[in-house]
């Protein structure tokens, strides 16, 4: 009587299992596959330009340090303690041509002068002392009768010569003692400004010894290094006193600034080192760019006609452009390539006016693979 008890319960928890794995089974058969679907991948979608001729001028890129065209340094001609400075005397101070920017004491030169002027009239009076005693031998000679020409020596004509070159010395002298006392004021030789002072009041001067540097802030000019090949892009007769128009650019006080510039020599040789020629760029007077100033130059160069023109990242391998054609699809067309400057590129053959160039980048580039222009584009 336990036995059949038993049996039941053992066994219904093994039919429950058993149906549900057989009633899951019987469902997973009943339900169908998922359809299967191709998607078909989407053309790249690209930006274009359209290519139209067009003439421009080349430009030639450089860069240089604004330098004064016209510098010197302040020398001593005579010696001295310097007693005086100009009230710009200072690093940074403007000056007038002509103005007084130093001064030596004078009083050796002023006693030096006195002198020389004593001297001059020292040998005046010997010259003419000389000159009556001379007369007076002529006369004599006449007058006694005496035959024949008189000597050189009884007509005193040594005297007389010593006499003449004694004054003319002194004459000489006299001239160098107004110059040095004339030079114990050390005036300014153009209009300028200072960049270096080495002395002030008080110091004792030696001649040949500087006493400032100066430049002329309103006259500069940058030297601009430039690869020979790029010469034939400027224009014909630079060289031959020929001329070129530069622009100038920089940072000063936070803000770009640009500056008109002028080219109208280089410095005549190729840099053995570099192989690199310099050109020389001056600016306008009454607008220049401060000395030290880095700068970047723009070389306005010859015209080109009929070229088109087009982004540097629209070059594909140099020589070639990726076009797109009437029916949407990728061209890779070679063209000739004048010149590739930072903005831009200039190509000629190859092109034709109307065609759309691809200028933004692709991932895979297959001749004749679908393209899809950009929506606002299109219709452009």
């Amino acid at each position: 009587m336990a036995k059949q008890l038993i049996y039941p319960k053992v066994l219904l928890p093994i039919i429950l299992i058993i149906g549900g794995v057989l009633g899951a089974y019987a469902l997973g058969q009943a339900k169908k596959p998922p359809e299967r679907r191709t998607v078909q991948p989407r053309p790249p979608l690209v930006q274009t330009i359209m290519l139209q001729p067009e003439t421009v001028r080349y430009e030639v890129h450089s860069q240089g340090r604004i330098e004064p065209r016209l510098s010197a340094a302040l020398i001593a001609q005579v010696s001295g303690t310097v007693i005086e400075t100009h009230p710009n005397f200072y690093v940074g101070g403007d000056f007038q041509k002509g103005e007084v920017l130093l001064k030596l004491d004078d009083r050796d030169y002023k006693l030096a002068l006195a002198r020389a002027e004593a001297q001059v009239a020292a040998a005046e009076q010997l010259l003419s002392r000389t000159e009556a005693e001379a007369e007076q031998a002529r006369y004599e000679w006449n007058e006694l009768g005496k035959r024949g020409t008189p000597s050189p020596l009884v007509l005193k004509e040594p005297q007389l010569a010593e006499a003449r070159a004694r004054l003319r010395g002194a004459k000489a002298d006299l001239e160098i003692a107004r110059l040095n006392l004339q030079r114990v004021e050390i005036k300014a030789p153009f209009e300028g400004r200072i960049d270096q002072k080495q002395v002030d009041i008080g110091h004792f001067m030696r001649v040949g010894e500087a006493a400032a540097h100066l430049y002329t802030p309103k006259e500069t000019e940058v030297r601009l290094p430039l690869h020979d090949e790029e010469l034939k892009f400027l224009p014909d007769g630079l060289f031959n006193g020929g001329s070129a128009n530069a622009i100038l650019r920089g940072e000063f006080a936070g803000k770009t600034h640009e500056w008109p510039a002028t080219i109208r020599h280089s410095e005549g040789r190729i840099d053995p080192q570099t192989r690199l020629i310099t050109l020389v760029a001056r600016t306008a007077s009454e607008n220049s760019p401060p000395v030290g100033q880095f700068v970047k130059a723009t070389i306005l160069g010859k015209e080109a006609h009929q070229v088109f023109v087009i982004p540097p990242k629209a070059l594909h391998e140099k020589e070639k452009v990726l076009l797109i054609n009437p029916d949407e699809r990728l061209t890779i067309q070679p063209v000739q390539v004048l010149r590739t400057e930072p903005a831009r590129t200039i190509i000629r053959q190859g092109a034709n006016p109307g065609d759309r160039v691809i200028v933004s980048p692709l991932e895979v580039i297959i001749e004749g693979m679908q393209i899809e222009i950009e929506p606002n584009q299109a219709a452009s």
